[in-house]
């Protein structure tokens, strides 16, 4: 009966080592007045809630957040949802902001730090030798100064009339704004061609077979670097008024 014995404690050891002992860090606040539900996992640690304030509004609570931990922000965004990646010595964070049904739904994911540990690893690996050799670190890419483009045009080729502003997360861009009564697909075809064609990788494009009557976007991207570095974003947004489209173009610094 022996070997029975140290199976049922070699069992209830191994059950004991696959219990989390992940947290969310105490800093990451929910959107003010919501309240999450925990779901405790293996190997992550997840919270969910639904609120009622605007995905941007959402964005922007995180962004104080990561701020005041002095963590990078870089949220990678979609027409319908933003994804925010952070990694802390606890745990790496995952935050999916989504828009739902007149409200934001929000998932935060804490998972075990696996490739940070191998790197760590390595590093410690590297240590046993009496030289060792490191990674040299690459200059950040520094982005040119922010000017309008002289191929982004109207859809019929004529130039616009630009002005300069400051969003709310302190980013400069510049604007401009016009009527045009092509076909919505057409708009969106010609733009996407042309940041294509001049450098830009297109990063979203509203389908086709979206219903017409609400907004539709392309977005492209110029990177300067890789593509969590200096980058410029040109954002075209075409939004039906009387039989036509009206048309907003900002291409933004994000540094």
């Amino acid at each position: 009966m022996r070997w029975r014995s140290t199976a049922v404690l070699l069992a209830a050891a191994g059950f004991a080592a696959a219990q989390s002992t992940l947290a969310i860090p105490s800093w990451m606040e929910p959107y003010p007045g919501t309240t999450p539900r925990l779901h405790d996992f293996t190997t992550f640690v997840e919270q969910d809630y639904k609120t009622d304030g605007a995905p941007a509004d959402v964005v922007a609570h995180y962004r104080k957040l990561f701020e005041a931990a002095k963590l990078p922000f870089f949220p990678q965004a979609d027409p319908i949802s933003t994804t925010i990646h952070g990694e802390t010595p606890a745990c790496d964070l995952k935050v999916d902001i989504r828009k739902f049904a007149g409200g934001t739904l929000v998932h935060v994911t804490c998972s075990q730090p696996t490739l940070r540990k191998r790197q760590e690893d390595g590093m410690r690996t590297m240590a046993k030798y009496d030289q060792p050799v490191y990674p040299e670190a690459r200059p950040k890419a520094q982005l040119p100064p922010l000017a309008w483009p002289a191929w982004l045009v109207k859809c019929d080729g004529a130039d616009l009339q630009t002005r300069r502003g400051v969003d709310r997360f302190k980013l400069s861009y510049l604007s401009a704004e016009y009527d045009c009564v092509a076909d919505r697909s057409r708009i969106q075809a010609f733009y996407a061609d042309l940041l294509a064609a001049n450098g830009y990788t297109v990063t979203a494009q509203t389908p086709a077979v979206l219903p017409r009557d609400g907004t539709a976007i392309v977005e492209g991207a110029r990177y300067f670097g890789d593509r969590l570095g200096p980058r410029f974003v040109v954002r075209v947004e075409l939004t039906p008024a009387a039989g036509e489209f009206h048309v907003e173009l900002r291409i933004t610094a994000r540094p």
